[in-house]
């Protein structure tokens, strides 16, 4: 499961595998903040829940634990026994993606998306993000091409 839950988190746009603890933690992260923390020593994936609420709702019906460490910010620990399959472990992966994610600035939410690629989830990069520089670029391709 340790190498699967690796393998779901290095799915996720701009997601960025780090070792800041030691080799034996796989710690993951969007735009510098860290959305899951993977190590085979440990009983599970520690992920953020979407909130507060979920999260004490999992501890309330003994799918997740307070995360060690990180419990008084909402982290919790779901261990791996409790994930019925590979879906379910990528749902509660995805779901820390997104809670971590969104809490990011937009400018670096815009910056994590690419100018020429429009994912679903990043949705258009409007043109006033756009530096100057890239704008003027643009328009002598535009105006070139016609």
């Amino acid at each position: 499961m340790h190498s699967l839950a690796n393998d779901i988190c290095g799915t996720f746009r701009s997601a960025v595998l780090e070792h800041p603890f030691g080799p034996e933690t796989d710690t993951w992260k969007i735009g510098g903040k860290i959305f899951a923390l993977i190590s085979p020593e440990k009983d599970g994936p520690i992920q953020k829940p979407a909130d507060r609420d979920q999260g004490d709702f999992l501890k309330d019906i003994g799918i997740a634990r307070p995360a060690p460490y990180l419990h008084r910010h909402g982290w919790i620990l779901i261990p791996w026994q409790s994930f019925q399959d590979p879906d379910d472990l990528k749902m509660r992966l995805k779901t820390s993606y997104d809670a971590v994610r969104a809490g990011l600035s937009k400018k670096m939410q815009a910056s994590l998306c690419s100018l020429l690629q429009r994912a679903a989830h990043c949705g258009p990069v409007p043109a006033m993000t756009l530096s100057a520089r890239i704008q003027t670029t643009l328009m002598r391709l535009h105006f070139t091409n016609d």
